[in-house]
């Protein structure tokens, strides 16, 4: 990936997806996600983030994978089939939108800017977070069951993180589209959020 990012950017982080690896290894999961780690570079972030949130509810929240790659709604299927506590079982989806997506947004598919790498010394863009958010929730409902509990996970790679700034994660999920003014599709008053009403009620 010499041309495309830095990765691993440093010794903490190279560290720690070893730690990934390895809890995929012994799951005998590693070769199926081999070809995409091997991928371009956001293929590679895609697949980090999968086995990252896997790592992270067995390893530290003590919720045991079940069923890797589950079978969901409409002939889809999730990343995680989970075990809760109380005996149930949750499926787990996961979503790593990236700033290729944005790029993609504003500028079109054949952007040159695509071929660049994330960060330009005093580029100044357009972002719109809150965007990702919604349009990872519309892509991760039609997978999801209506017989158990469900989650979304979003592990973003924007030019401005989800974590930086969570006041577009409410604007997703929370904020209602705007009356009395025409707001085009790139106006997050132009409908509502995820979860003003009942649309996405399957999603927990």
């Amino acid at each position: 990936w010499s041309t495309q990012d830095h990765y691993p950017s440093h010794l903490a982080c190279a560290d720690e997806h070893e730690r990934w690896l390895e809890f995929i290894r012994t799951r005998g999961q590693f070769e199926r996600f081999l070809p995409r780690l091997r991928d371009r570079a956001n293929q590679r972030d895609e697949a980090l983030a999968e086995i990252g949130v896997g790592y992270f509810l067995e390893k530290l929240c003590n919720l045991p994978i079940l069923q890797w790659e589950p079978a969901g709604a409409n002939g889809k299927t999730g990343e995680y089939l989970i075990a809760l506590p109380d005996h149930g079982k949750m499926f787990v989806e996961v979503k790593a939108p990236g700033w290729e997506e944005e790029v993609v947004l504003t500028d079109g598919r054949e952007s040159k800017r695509l071929g660049e790498q994330k960060f330009i010394h005093a580029e100044v863009r357009r972002t719109a977070p809150w965007h990702s958010v919604r349009q990872s929730v519309k892509r991760a409902y039609t997978k999801m069951p209506t017989d158990m509990p469900t989650l979304l996970v979003i592990c973003d790679d924007l030019f401005l993180a989800l974590n930086d700034m969570p006041i577009n994660i409410e604007i997703a999920l929370y904020c209602p589209r705007g009356l009395g003014v025409h707001k085009g599709p790139g106006d997050y008053l132009a409908e509502d959020g995820c979860f003003v009403d009942s649309k996405y009620d399957h999603l927990g």
